[in-house]
């Protein structure tokens, strides 16, 4: 009997320290940085998800490109909508972090082609030059997406879930998909 509670209560102490906010009472949220984080580690310790991802490293016979799509605002309202950009940023921030990809990001992207366009205006750029560093950028092998959404009312608060997918480009299926709960914003 003795076994069993131990076994019991350490099960409960585990579901809370690797779930997070996902097991934590209502009244423990977390903020929106600390479930982002949450999520890349799920991310980097699912099999399936290491699985996809190291047969890709191996085929490349480097580390994977990952490219990030704007997050999906799907709240309505206002005060949270504002807040994509900053969400995108976390992410993409994140998967740099992991440290196990190259991070692509597409709004730069826009950025140095205004940069092109402008130097071949008589700008100082070598346009040549930047035209065949941009037609030498590899293309992604993995992109990431996903949403945020109010979850739902407790104890009169709101919160809020961010449910984040890998997908393969080439193959279109899901590598990985997660979300976390409670979030406060």
């Amino acid at each position: 009997m003795k076994n069993k509670i131990i076994i019991t209560v350490t099960a409960l102490v585990a579901s809370y320290v690797l779930g997070g906010c996902v097991s934590a009472p209502p009244s423990e949220r977390c903020d929106l940085e600390t479930s982002v984080q949450m999520l890349m580690e799920n991310m980097r310790r699912h099999p399936q998800f290491t699985k996809n991802y190291n047969a890709v490293k191996t085929a490349k016979g480097a580390m994977p490109i990952v490219c990030q799509s704007p997050i999906a605002n799907k709240t309505p309202r206002a005060e949270v909508r504002s807040m994509g950009r900053a969400v995108d940023d976390l992410v993409r921030v994140a998967l740099f972090d992991t440290g196990i990809f190259e991070v692509k990001d597409d709004n730069a992207a826009d950025m140095m082609l205004s940069r092109i366009v402008w130097g071949a205006d008589g700008g100082i750029e070598n346009v040549s030059a930047l035209m065949n560093a941009v037609g030498g950028h590899d293309a992604p092998d993995f992109i990431v997406s996903g949403d945020i959404r109010e979850s739902f009312i407790s104890q009169g608060q709101l919160t809020y879930q961010l449910r984040l997918a890998v997908y393969n480009l080439k193959t279109g299926k899901v590598v990985w998909e997660g979300i976390q709960r409670k979030i406060n914003l």
